[in-house]
């Protein structure tokens, strides 16, 4: 799940150049303590599909799901009044990521015993008309392994913790909300459309932030936590809600949130840049940490969940060394104009090393690397060509998408043919070379389209960025 890990992995990539933006914590409290700021200071954005699939393996009922999981939110509003849990949302999420999840389903199934649909029913739904004393009768385990039934499950369990936690006497003041779910949980009428939506203990927090009809809707639920800090950051400042909010951790295990963050904290830079550049007053810029779930793993011989540590990252320090690096300690300030650019380049890169949507065999991150520091202080031409990714809007006419999209093929290409050289160079890449070389206009327009995705612009007619029907 998200770009590609292991020994030339993302991750391991940015903790280990950068050592500088990291500090690991036994919990999230200890992160936030640790950064001299309060409860009341701080958000914390948690990643609800990971928790729940974070629950051991041991944990047979719904009344273990409700302890484990909500001994996760817990831990959260321990470290802040505010808590965040987001969910993916089935009727919004891109055709790309449905093509994407059904591969990831056939590659299951190859493991799963073959029965008829009569007989896996004895065992847990396999679809959405169930009720809570069914839930309550099966294996959890068995029920997420049909993601027709997940949605329902998801919305009784949330509404279940939603009780339990603001039931609570020590967390009394203390806001706790859900994105993605229906707040109805397992007694929705069969057959009635689910609505997805804020599920908050705050009525206030409620009518600010959820989304009419008329706007863009976000499905998936990594693209959520970044849009959530944008929301937190306008109410803030415009002095209608989280009024003394300085600091919002960003909790999961996705590593697309690497690159994704890191193009938000690009843009939240440039507008603070553009802005005093015009002399305006922007307000200032919460702190953003995005912190990783890194554990011992499901232990099948026990109920309690896996041993937690958290690699916290702080994006300002982490995106201010990247730039650095990138241009030049002496030249980086002096190139901010450039550093939106850079960091959609680099991201292009980490995406045809391997995430949900595209992977270029051959593609390693220390190569990709080396490219763009390449291109950052040789070829400036080319990151003001990458200027597409955060002007296109949905107002774009068709002509302008195109020629955006070209643009930015253009300079992928160009990233792809430098790693080639690089890889190259290096002993025994005679495997990863070839492969590298085999390299398509498709393998470009994909890598540009994931970064319009993570960008907030999703664009529905796939095959114009080298997707065909049934591939991701």
């Amino acid at each position: 799940m998200g770009l590609r890990c292991g020994e030339y992995g993302i991750k391991k990539f940015v903790k280990t150049k950068f050592p500088e933006a990291l500090r690991e914590f036994d919990s999230i409290k200890c992160a936030v303590q640790a950064t001299g700021h309060r409860p009341e200071q701080a958000v914390v954005l948690l990643d609800g599909n990971v928790l729940v699939m974070q629950i051991p393996m041991a944990v047979v009922d719904f009344e273990g799901y409700v302890r484990v999981f909500g001994g996760f939110i817990r831990a959260g509003l321990d470290a802040a009044d505010s808590v965040f849990v987001v969910f993916d949302e089935p009727a919004l999420v891109s055709r790309a990521k449905l093509e994407e999840q059904r591969r990831r389903d056939k590659a299951r199934s190859k493991t799963k015993l073959i029965m008829s649909d009569d007989l896996a029913q004895s065992f847990a739904p396999i679809d959405d008309n169930y009720e809570l004393d069914t839930i309550e009768r099966c294996n959890p385990h068995d029920l997420m392994a049909n993601r027709k039934a997940r949605s329902r499950f998801y919305d009784a369990l949330c509404k279940r913790v939603m009780i339990d936690l603001t039931s609570r006497k020590e967390y009394e003041g203390k806001t706790l909300t859900f994105d993605g779910i229906d707040g109805r949980g397992a007694s929705r009428p069969f057959g009635q459309e689910r609505e997805a939506s804020l599920f908050s203990s705050s009525d206030k927090i409620e009518t600010l932030m959820s989304r009419d009809a008329s706007e863009a809707r976000i499905g998936e639920g990594d693209l959520k936590l970044t849009d959530l800090e944008s929301e937190i950051q306008f109410l803030r400042n415009e002095g209608k809600l989280f009024k003394q909010v300085e600091i919002v951790f960003v909790c999961t295990i996705d590593t697309d949130s690497i690159a994704i963050e890191l193009m938000h904290e690009s843009s939240k830079n440039e507008a603070a840049r553009a802005s005093a550049e015009e002399g305006c007053e922007t307000g200032k810029t919460i702190k953003s940490v995005l912190c990783f779930r890194e554990s011992t793993g499901k232990r099948k011989d026990s109920t309690d969940p896996p041993r937690t540590t958290f690699a916290c990252l702080d994006l300002s320090i982490l995106h201010t060394l990247i730039m650095e690096s990138l241009f030049g300690k002496v030249h980086a300030e002096r190139q901010s104009h450039l550093h939106r650019g850079a960091m959609a380049i680099l991201t292009a890169g980490w995406c045809l090393c391997g995430c949900d949507f595209c992977e270029l065999k051959g593609m390693r991150s220390d190569v990709v690397w080396e490219s763009t520091v390449s291109i950052a202080r040789g070829e400036p031409r080319l990151l003001k060509m990458m200027s597409s990714v955060w002007e296109l809007t949905r107002k774009s006419s068709n002509e302008e998408v195109e020629e955006g999209r070209v643009a930015i093929c253009e300079v992928i290409e160009r990233l792809v043919n430098l790693s080639i050289c690089k890889l190259d160079e290096i002993p025994r890449m005679n495997r990863a070379l070839a492969s590298a070389k085999l390299a398509t206009k498709s393998d470009f327009s994909k890598a540009a389209w994931v970064l319009m995705y993570w960008s907030g612009l999703e664009f529905k007619d796939l095959e114009k960025w080298g997707f065909v029907e049934n591939s991701a």
